[in-house]
């Protein structure tokens, strides 16, 4: 199993060092964005952690935008998502970071992105290591290209303090 995780690490890193961080110029598709759109953002993602510096992310995001993190608060609109990315990519010190689309459910005007992240180094100053998945919400916008409207990560980590999940009462 160990194995099995370390060759989905080291895939995923090669995926996301192998990616253009050019955004193309087809963003979309009859049924949604195009995966090199997606493929773009999610270099500018992992590219903007490193450099600590979320303003090229938000290009990717609606006005109108909520996104939902672990442990906090809903965030609603664009402004107060970007205020919360910079306190947060300031406080990373990445070693490793790793994120991968595994689904895209497109019909209409929404697509719904889903796939997982890795995040190890330190946050805050003290070592760190996180994974999850994440769902990102497109939406086709009058001009015809796509943002994120809705935006939820969810940590695999368990809860500081909380009992490991086999204990756990049902």
């Amino acid at each position: 199993m160990r194995r099995h995780r370390q060759f989905l690490l080291f895939s995923a890193l090669a995926l996301v060092g192998c990616m253009a961080s050019e955004q193309p110029e087809d963003t979309q598709t009859a049924a949604g964005p195009s995966e090199a759109y997606l493929d773009s953002v999610m270099t500018t993602f992992v590219s903007a952690m490193k450099a600590k510096d979320p303003s090229p992310v938000m290009a990717f995001y609606a006005d109108d935008a909520v996104s939902y993190s672990p442990n906090a608060q809903p965030l609603q609109g664009k402004a107060a998502i970007t205020e919360y990315n910079k306190q947060w990519f300031a406080s990373i010190e990445p070693d490793s970071i790793a994120a991968r689309r595994d689904g895209l459910l497109a019909g209409g005007d929404i697509a719904v992105e889903t796939g997982w992240y890795y995040f190890s180094g330190k946050m805050f100053g003290q070592a760190a290591a996180d994974s999850g998945r994440y769902l990102n919400v497109w939406q086709r916008q009058a001009d015809g290209s796509w943002k994120i409207v809705r935006d939820m990560a969810n940590s695999s980590a368990p809860v500081p303090g909380a009992p490991p999940a086999s204990s756990a009462k049902q």
